[in-house]
């Protein structure tokens, strides 16, 4: 990635942060532009204390597509119920067979509660 490239991401991954809704939208939709090269900074973003930050990773991911299924169904666990519900859709959105099988099994679970 080109070092301009990694201070973009790391620009837009602080402000998934952001106190105003829509500069975070704004974020996570250049973020899923980017594509791959924005890829690894959204996974650790999903680890961040901010509910908001991962809660943009996980919408960014979806748009990005399948190296980050494994770690968007990790998603599925979090405290957060935004998160968790945006790594439904994330998941729902790349569709491959394993995201979707866990999806269901997720969607099993919480219907049971």
């Amino acid at each position: 990635m080109a070092r301009e490239d990694t201070k973009a991401v790391r620009a837009l991954i602080k402000a998934l942060n952001d106190e105003n809704r829509r500069t975070r939208s704004e974020a996570t939709k250049a973020l899923s532009q980017m594509g791959e090269p924005a890829i690894f900074a959204l996974i650790k973003a999903l680890s961040s204390e901010s509910h908001w930050v991962r809660s943009g990773a996980v919408g960014a991911l979806g748009e990005i597509g399948e190296l980050a299924v494994s770690k968007l169904i990790e998603a599925l666990g979090d405290k957060s119920h935004n998160v968790r519900a945006g790594a439904v859709w994330a998941l729902n959105q790349i569709a491959t067979p394993e995201a979707l099988k866990a999806v269901a099994a997720y969607q099993s679970i919480e219907g049971a509660d």
